[in-house]
């Protein structure tokens, strides 16, 4: 993508939040998980983020990095992981700004983030499948990346639900849970 379709992207983003806020998603990903409670080890409530290690794959701008690294808090971990180069110098740039600590952001050239297998409890993967054509090896990563009892939570405004839920499903790595 070049830097000009990111910029545009970014404030398409920009004006999208403003209606559908990240936190929002976040909590609701909280009650997901609350309401799973038996296949994730976290406690459940309102702070259920607290302490996880969440991934946020096709990071973008940051826009969740930054509620989830506050969700996670002190004790959690976030990694930002994006192919576009613009997209981490920007969130290497907020959080410079903001003082996180619990940030890291890598800038990747292939679905491979390098990280070790089984660093994360919870995988963000919003509004971003749609684009890619090869997403298997996309979703392997993201499996190889989650605890056994690992969440993968992933929100597409592009496609419908029924198609993004036939593309996981095709991978035959996770179990839907609506």
């Amino acid at each position: 993508m070049s830097n000009t379709s990111f910029g545009l992207m970014v404030l398409t983003m920009s004006l999208e939040d403003l209606f559908h806020k990240p936190v929002e998603k976040l909590k609701r990903l909280e009650k997901l998980l609350s309401a799973s409670r038996g296949r994730m080890t976290a406690g459940i409530g309102p702070n259920t983020l607290k302490g996880m290690v969440v991934v946020d794959y096709a990071c973008g701008p940051g826009r969740y990095t930054f509620p989830a690294a506050h969700m996670v808090g002190p004790a959690g971990k976030v990694y930002a992981i994006d192919i576009q180069p613009l997209a981490i110098d920007i969130v290497k740039r907020e959080a410079a700004t903001k003082n996180p600590t619990n940030i890291e952001a890598l800038l990747i050239d292939s679905f491979n983030t390098g990280l070790p297998d089984g660093i994360a409890d919870v995988a963000l993967l919003i509004d971003a499948i749609s684009p890619i054509k090869d997403r298997i090896p996309l979703l392997k990563e993201i499996h190889r990346l989650l605890k056994p009892d690992g969440c993968l939570f992933m929100d597409s405004s592009h496609l419908s639900v029924p198609q993004a839920q036939a593309i996981v499903q095709e991978t035959g790595l996770f179990d839907l849970v609506k």
